[in-house]
């Protein structure tokens, strides 16, 4: 015991050294693994498809292969080709060509884990963000990146442990990292010979730096926790004629054409499939028409013969003149009720040239707005809950506040009571039935007959891609006129 006592400072001092070494090693590769990960799986999901495959197959070969076998190439096979070590013989060259190779290995692991974290943020998220006037650079900051976060943050985790003990396989190229300096001391090279206790200390180094590692990424796991999803005539407002639209060579919208006043409240009825919700996303830009005229306040949006309105920079603006509520609501999870109905009014005031001049005043002045909206919709008390401690309900009335954050001209609702409970719909109805009676101009798409009829100026029955009937809610649910109305409204008047 007293010779074990005579050798630990020099054990201790040792494995200090060789634990930092591990520390640099660590701490490096992170540096470079997270943003060539994120490159890489971009490329891998790139439209561009030799790029695609290319960047495929590098993944598929680093991964395929051991590291250790990555290290002796990396630092061997440069010096084999050119004749000369391009790393050199020291230390510091053993510890580059080390830090590249565990930066490419990570980078294509990483890759793979962001690639699933990207493609596991729903659609109806960037849809959301689109029709909210946000570029396709402020989805992906403020909205998809975060969510990807979330997704990411458990298998990278592991990753990340991982790498700890793998920085063990730098000694392969006599890196004197926290390994090698434990087995010096079994071979003698730290001046005491054929001793194997200081491996014990190797491991418990090891373990107490994993062991934090995992409660700091446990406690980021928790702080991430948001995902879990518990009038008088007057001109027309939008017109839309000859509305076209098809997918893979099946017409859905044929030969649309309708408009509507403003203050107005037109209702859309139909079976599923009939078109109802396409022609939402056409108004909203989500989809392109092949054909056809969208106007609003006497403004040509969209015109297929003019190349000029389907310019892809000028779209953002234009679906400012719509709201559009989801029927899956598509709140940003990460963001509370409030920060929901403020983000995308925020995103667009710093596009404003006296905003830094502005800031706070800007600033007050959507937050009031937003709480102001809350509170009509009777969320006063909900604003800072973020939408899993929501009801759907709840969660439905702040999507109707975001998307009237906007002061849209016309606010548009696809099937807003679907994805709710019954005892829930009658709350979201009376917040859609009160907007109407402010002279808000809506369009909604609702399998609700009896609220359709109600609330409406006007109901269009669709069929087929095609507008079958229009008119007066009383004249199209009361004394319809063609027999497949007849044969659709049946069950709603025989109930």
């Amino acid at each position: 015991m007293e010779h074990i006592m005579e050798q630990m400072p020099v054990v201790i001092n040792s494995l200090n050294i060789g634990f930092l070494q591990t520390l640099k090693l660590f701490f490096v590769t992170l540096i470079g693994a997270f943003p060539l990960g994120l490159i890489i799986s971009f490329g891998s999901m790139s439209h561009f498809k030799p790029l695609s495959y290319l960047t495929k197959l590098i993944v598929w070969i680093v991964r395929g292969t051991p590291l250790m076998i990555q290290l002796l190439i990396i630092y061997y096979f440069p010096g084999l080709v050119l004749h000369n070590p391009i790393w050199g013989s020291g230390e510091t060259g053993r510890f580059l060509a080390a830090s590249v190779s565990f930066i490419i290995n990570y980078a294509c692991y990483f890759s793979e884990i962001y690639r699933g974290g990207i493609q596991g943020v729903p659609v109806g998220q960037e849809e959301a963000g689109l029709v909210l006037g946000m570029t396709k650079t402020q989805i992906f900051f403020k909205v998809k990146l975060l969510q990807m976060i979330k997704h990411i943050v458990p298998p990278m985790s592991n990753e990340i442990i991982t790498l700890v003990k793998d920085t063990s396989l730098a000694r392969i190229i006599a890196l004197q990292e926290i390994i090698w300096a434990g087995q010096a001391f079994m071979k003698g090279s730290q001046g005491i010979s054929g001793v194997i206790w200081p491996l014990f200390f190797t491991a418990v180094y090891y373990l107490i730096f994993n062991g934090v590692l995992t409660v700091l990424l446990g406690r980021l796991e928790k702080k991430l926790d948001y995902f879990r999803y518990k009038g008088g005539h007057t001109m027309a407002i939008l017109e839309v004629e000859h509305i076209c639209k098809s997918f893979n060579n099946t017409e859905v919208l044929k030969d649309i054409s309708f408009s509507l006043e403003k203050g107005q409240v037109v209702s859309i009825i139909g079976s599923s499939g009939s078109g109802k919700t396409t022609l939402l996303r056409c108004l909203n830009f989500l989809e392109q028409p092949d054909k056809g005229i969208i106007r609003v306040n006497g403004e040509t949006l969209f015109d297929y013969a003019d190349p000029s309105t389907q310019k892809e920079t000028a779209i953002r603006k234009k679906r400012l003149h719509f709201g559009l509520v989801f029927q899956s609501f598509n709140l940003f999870p990460q963001y509370t009720a409030l920060e929901n109905v403020m983000l995308a009014k925020e995103l667009l005031a710093k596009e404003q040239p006296d905003y830094k001049a502005k800031k706070k005043e800007i600033h007050e002045e959507i937050k009031s707005q937003a709480e102001n909206l809350l509170i009509q919709m009777g969320l006063e008390n909900r604003m800072d809950n973020y939408p899993h401690q929501l009801s759907g309900g709840q969660c439905q009335r702040v999507a109707i506040a975001r998307a009237l954050a906007l002061q849209p001209d016309i606010l548009c609702f696809d099937e807003p009571t679907s994805a709710l409970d019954p005892e829930l719909t009658g709350e979201v109805l009376k917040v859609i039935k009160e907007l109407a009676d402010k002279n808000t101009t809506m369009i909604i798409v609702t399998h609700e007959m009896a609220f359709a009829r109600d609330v409406a100026n006007q109901v269009i029955f669709m069929d087929d891609g095609y507008i079958l009937e229009q008119g007066d809610p009383y004249e199209v649910f009361e004394h319809p006129k063609e027999e497949r109305t007849k044969q659709f409204l049946s069950r709603f008047t025989q109930g």
